[in-house]
């Protein structure tokens, strides 16, 4: 081994040796990076180019655990051998979900009769509007399908809850790839979210069967909606409501914006009635040990 190449290779032997449990967190990061060159790369045969070129890092790094002048590198390469199974099973593991779990897009923008099960509704009365999720069958498709369809004020109805059956003629359209270079890409979202259109009635919606249990915990979960934003008017109220029970749907699409220009959006991605629940069996369990103590307890409202 020449004198400079080998130095190089030995002070960053010296340095993996030095770092000790600092290293097992690139491991996940070789993952995501698998993940992330899965999206980037646009076919099949980049992706197994990939594979190769992992398969070559490992190799090296078998290669060398024993150098030809009989000097070890135990550390570089255990880390060539891990970054680059890692970044394989990244590959690997995004790869078999895409083809296991992804849903083929409509073939086709048109107008379709079909029937359907509500899935999911989604109030969003910052956009005058209802959201549901249906598991639909279309008349020409022997297969059902998941679809998302946009009701307006004009097309909802009370019944139109989860587990309902309905039929009903839509206007529907495949998801939608980017409209500017590296933009946000929901015709890839909906593929891993099972979503093969989205769309709007055409007309009204028949309720073939009304829904026959209501799901307590979302029926619970609009009510307390209802009640903040009936309490607390504008955005502060859309703000609240979200916070406590989850419901983003009456946040304007400015505050929606604000929140994430100041690094706030994450608050309302972990809010909800888990939260929620959280906080208050925190406050109950602090205020009864407090209680505990005679001399707080009788001096303060516990």
């Amino acid at each position: 081994m020449s004198a400079y190449p080998g130095k190089l290779v030995l002070a960053l032997e010296h340095f993996l040796a030095d770092r000790g449990f600092e290293r097992a967190p690139w491991l996940a990061v070789a993952f995501g990076a698998g993940v992330a060159l899965w999206f980037s790369l646009p076919a099949a045969a980049q992706w197994i180019s990939l594979l190769c070129g992992c398969a070559a890092v490992v190799l090296a790094g078998l290669a060398m655990t024993t150098a030809h002048d009989g000097s070890r590198f135990p550390h570089i390469s255990a880390a060539l051998v891990g970054l680059g199974l890692m970044v394989a099973a990244g590959c690997v593991t995004i790869w078999a979900k895409s083809a296991l779990a992804g849903t083929p897009p409509l073939a086709s923008r048109g107008i379709y009769w079909m029937t359907a099960r509500v899935i999911e509704r989604e109030e969003q009365p910052a956009l005058d509007r209802v959201r549901l999720r249906l598991a639909a069958r279309l008349d020409h498709m022997a297969a059902p399908i998941e679809i998302r369809l946009n009701l307006g004020p004009g097309d909802d109805d009370p019944q139109l809850v989860e587990d309902a059956a309905i039929r009903l003629r839509a206007r529907l359209n495949p998801p939608s790839p980017p409209t500017v270079p590296g933009g946000y890409d929901f015709a890839q979202f909906a593929w891993f979210d099972h979503l093969a259109a989205t769309g709007s009635p055409l007309g009204s919606i028949e309720v073939l069967k009304p829904a026959d249990r209501r799901d307590w915990l979302k029926q619970w979960q609009r009510q307390l909606s209802d009640h903040v934003r009936a309490r607390v008017a504008g955005s502060p109220g859309a703000l609240a409501s979200a916070f406590a029970s989850g419901d983003r749907g009456g946040i304007a699409r400015e505050d929606d914006q604000a929140m994430r220009d100041a690094g706030l959006t994450h608050l309302l991605s972990i809010s909800g009635l888990h939260v929620s629940a959280v906080i208050a069996l925190a406050y109950v369990v602090v205020v009864r040990v407090l209680a505990l103590w005679p001399w707080l307890a009788l001096r303060m409202p516990l």
